[in-house]
């Protein structure tokens, strides 16, 4: 692999970004998560993210040089203001400042659903319908089933400690099975 250049990180951001792109149209489509599951997703997921972080190009990619439109521009954006710092720096200050108050942000709402949904309560009225529904999948883990007063219909959350959300309200065998 060559040494990341600017040529290779923008590339990088340009194809990744358009594959992400892709992918997010891909995953609003209805039979998407159905017919490929959700470790495919994730697995595509992880790899447009590990390709951001890594922006190498491969040896046998090549790079077209640009004598009269990058280097302007890399002069402009790597000149020194005030002898100190450049519009680069204030970039990549600005965009690692918002990704790690986003980072932060998404943490503290994810703890507090995930507080909110461990104090919920817990009902075994619909026990039987799961228990009968993991034998016929052979599935024996048990997921607690919780009521949410305000959910307006049944979702399911947590990746490795999956609980099933359901509305205040009663369901027919049926729609519990559902």
């Amino acid at each position: 692999m060559t040494k990341p250049s600017y040529g290779s990180v923008s590339n990088c951001i340009v194809v990744t970004s358009f594959l992400m792109a892709y992918l997010l149209i891909l995953s609003k489509k209805k039979n998407f998560i159905l017919k490929y599951g959700t470790g495919t997703f994730l697995a595509l997921a992880l790899f447009l993210i590990l390709r951001t972080l890594l922006p190498y190009n491969f040896l046998f990619s090549h790079n077209i040089l640009s004598k009269k439109i990058l280097p302007p521009f890399f002069d402009v954006i790597t000149y020194k203001l005030f002898g100190l710092f450049s519009l680069m720096d204030i970039f990549v200050c600005t965009w690692i400042s918002g990704f790690l108050i986003q980072l932060v942000r998404l943490t503290v709402n994810q703890y507090r659903f995930y507080q909110f949904v461990k104090g919920s309560e817990l009902t075994t009225c619909y026990d039987d319908i799961l228990q009968k529904l993991m034998n016929k999948h052979k599935r024996h883990r048990k997921i607690p089933i919780r009521k949410i007063p305000f959910l307006k219909s049944p979702c399911i959350t947590g990746l490795f400690h999956p609980s099933i959300l359901l509305p205040d309200m009663d369901f027919s065998e049926k729609e519990a099975e559902y």
